[in-house]
């Protein structure tokens, strides 16, 4: 028996997969040293915005600009959402960050607070349209 009420819910499980998965495929692609591919999560047309410093615009240059980070570096990254609000076109993701730069012998961990706004892709694909996030202070000893 078919509930159509059970429909838009099923939707929203089916795109929390697919953000999830996003997700899971960051961590790994930063573990890999592979921009190109996580570059691939974002929109044609995405913005980039991060602490103290301009937008960077567009998927060539958000990769290009994490390829930077990658030669600077950073060796982890995982996302941990707090909450996904979705009407099918659009999704929001709200959460923490952690991330850790290695260099030099040593490891720096860093983190913050993130929201990422993801949307729907022609293909049905949803990809990262605005990732927006700040970074909080190093605790102090």
């Amino acid at each position: 028996m078919h509930l159509p009420a059970f429909r838009p819910q099923r939707a929203r499980l089916r795109q929390r997969g697919l953000i999830d998965a996003a997700a899971i495929r960051h961590h790994d692609d930063v573990a890999a040293g592979n921009a190109a591919a996580i570059g691939k999560l974002y929109a044609p047309n995405a913005r980039f915005i991060a602490p103290n410093a301009p937008p960077v615009v567009g998927r060539a240059a958000i990769q290009a600009h994490l390829q930077s980070l990658l030669d600077q570096g950073l060796c982890s990254f995982a996302l941990s959402q707090s909450s996904l609000t979705s009407d099918g076109k659009l999704a929001v993701g709200y959460g923490t960050y952690s991330q850790a730069v290695c260099q030099a012998g040593a490891t720096r961990q860093g983190g913050g607070y993130y929201v990422l706004v993801y949307q729907r892709q022609r293909d049905g694909s949803m990809k990262i349209r605005y990732d927006i996030f700040n970074a909080l202070p190093p605790p102090t000893s």
